[in-house]
């Protein structure tokens, strides 16, 4: 992804550790930006990448994707 980054790929890499044991015990946690106020989007959706590489890696298959929206209004 491109632009720049605020936090470290380590720093990134613990996050999404952090956030993927928290989804497999279901257990809430605090918003990453209350730790990282800094944190940005690039952040955001790397650290999203790596949680799902990880999926992938230990054997969750793509079934689908959202093509178009929910929303009654926009269908139309």
């Amino acid at each position: 992804m491109e632009g720049t980054s605020v936090l470290s790929d380590a720093v990134r890499n613990e996050l999404a550790a952090e956030l993927a044991v928290a989804e497999r015990d279901r257990v809430p946690i605090d918003p990453l930006v209350t730790r990282y106020a800094a944190i940005d989007v690039v952040d955001a959706y790397e650290i999203q990448l790596i949680n799902i590489r990880q999926r992938l890696a230990d054997g969750a298959k793509v079934v689908g994707h959202k093509v178009g929206s929910p929303r009654r209004p926009c269908r139309r």
